[in-house]
């Protein structure tokens, strides 16, 4: 894998994959908390996490003529949602912690609220909401970096469950007597 043209795809298509992570973190972020916290906005990031680096995947064995067995198949796909992960926790410490520290308590805030709502739509025992409130509010911890290297931990976790299926879907082995 010292393939220099495979280290210049991974490298720039991660760094794309980490700027557009950001920059839709960052328009949330003008767009109000409300959205931040929205279910389509989860939709939107879980679906680019998912599909962005299969697509890359995909555009990677079309650059290899079309033939790409699991081992690169699964590195392009985990190496790109590494870098791109590692980018979008670098945005957003420097969102939560610099730009606006009290970012996390309001979005906390928000999500409760949203929860309490959708519960009682839902037409929830009021007994169970509390126990709901109390058991979120008792999971609620500070932000810092110890959290942010956390969630990155997870997203390298997401990410080597993504590069296992896509690289299982993408891969291509070459035939072995020609064609």
């Amino acid at each position: 894998m010292n393939d220099k043209q495979f280290n210049d795809f991974v490298l720039q298509s991660g760094l794309v994959l980490g700027l557009v992570y950001g920059i839709t973190t960052f328009i949330t972020y003008f767009m109000g908390v409300s959205v931040m916290v929205s279910w389509w906005v989860g939709l939107f990031f879980i679906g680019l996490a998912i599909g962005a680096p299969i697509y890359y995947g995909v555009k990677w064995r079309q650059f290899k003529e079309g033939y790409l067995e699991f081992k690169p198949a699964f590195m392009v796909i985990f190496l790109i949602s590494a870098l791109g992960g590692l980018i979008s926790t670098i945005f957003n410490f420097a969102l939560y912690t610099i730009i606006d520290p009290d970012l996390p308590e309001v979005l906390f805030n928000e999500a409760l609220e949203s929860t309490v709502s959708l519960l009682e739509r839902m037409g929830t025992p009021e007994a169970d909401i509390d126990e709901t409130i109390e058991k979120m509010q008792s999971e609620q911890r500070e932000y810092g970096v110890i959290a942010a290297l956390e969630g990155y931990g997870y997203s390298l976790l997401l990410g080597a469950f993504i590069a296992l299926v896509g690289g299982a879907i993408i891969r291509k082995n070459p035939p072995v007597f020609g064609e």
